[in-house]
């Protein structure tokens, strides 16, 4: 299980739960090229061959169209929608742990929602800046906080899974948007 930090307005290390219900706003997100659909659907089949079946193919591709992190449930309406008969959870939840254990996608554990992994089949951190007001989600990934990371887990001897780390505020539109003084953490 990963564990999970969230840092935020009202104070380090405070847990935020984040709506799944964005305030509105003026920018849009552009969906994701078909090109770069394509591209990682086939980095995704040529990691897991044919365990990639068409259930787990599908759950990708409606994660990479969706350009944001999407929950299990949407992605459950979403999937029965397209093949105009109903799914079960027990098959998505399933898609959803082989993509993961495959570093194919990775869990935004505060909104309970799964996004493409931007270094599909890397071991590393991952570090996720979620926009409060739009709900865009960047991951980031940097080989120092790795390291300084796996030192800290060692000076407390601590067995680490998967570290995520999620950070919430603004993203650079809904910053500008909205005039908020930017702030960052010092």
């Amino acid at each position: 299980m990963p564990q999970t930090l969230v840092f935020g307005p009202g104070g380090l290390y405070r847990y935020i739960e984040m709506s799944r219900k964005q305030t509105s706003h003026a920018h849009e997100h552009a969906p994701p090229s078909a090109r770069a659909v394509a591209a990682s659907l086939a980095r995704a089949r040529a990691r897991c061959g044919a365990r990639l079946t068409d259930t787990r193919e599908a759950i990708l591709r409606l994660i990479l169209e969706a350009g944001r992190p999407v929950t299990a449930y949407e992605l459950l309406d979403a999937l029965s929608g397209h093949t105009g008969r109903p799914r079960n959870p027990p098959t998505v939840y399933r898609a959803l742990e082989f993509l993961l254990e495959q570093g194919i996608v990775s869990r935004v554990e505060s909104l309970g929602a799964y996004t493409i992994c931007s270094h599909i089949g890397e071991a590393h951190s991952c570090v996720f800046f979620l926009c409060t007001c739009c709900g865009e989600a960047q991951e980031v990934s940097d080989p120092n906080l790795d390291s300084r990371l796996a030192e800290m887990a060692n000076a407390l001897d601590f067995s680490t899974a998967q570290p995520v780390i999620e950070i919430t505020g603004l993203c650079r539109n809904c910053h500008h948007e909205h005039g908020v003084a930017h702030r960052s953490m010092k």
